[in-house]
């Protein structure tokens, strides 16, 4: 039950997040997932399809890149991941303390997608 909570939290927080990324080519966007080792549940940002690796590490700087300030010009995308970790935050509260059934958290999850799925619709427009 704890666990499937822990997993329902990190899945609406991968939501709250890929609905207001940076979306160009959407591999960031795809790249925000939950991942499970031996010392719990995580949710990262950044993989092998993302731009910006550091070739000197395997740490992926593309959260870093696109979330903090830029040395030339605004980074219009600056704090983007800080917003959507406290935007989740109450939610992921509720949906931890049982207050939120599963289907509850479900559909705040569905309308995250589907802000995601709108701005998608908006970018392939443009092209």
């Amino acid at each position: 039950m704890i666990r499937d909570r822990l997993f329902l939290a990190a899945d609406f927080l991968c939501s709250a997040l890929k609905a207001i990324c940076p979306y160009d080519t959407g591999n960031l966007c795809n790249s925000i997932r939950v991942y499970e080792t031996e010392q719990g549940v995580f949710v990262g940002i950044g993989d092998e399809t993302t731009p910006y690796e550091n070739k000197d590490t395997t740490v992926n700087y593309v959260a870093i890149k696109t979330n903090e300030p830029w040395k030339h010009g605004n980074n219009p995308n600056e704090g983007w991941i800080e917003r959507g970790i406290n935007s989740a935050l109450e939610t992921m509260r509720q949906i931890l303390g049982g207050d939120l059934t599963d289907e509850e958290a479900r559909e705040l999850i569905m309308e995250n997608e589907q802000r995601l799925y709108e701005r998608q619709q908006d970018k392939a427009a443009e092209l």
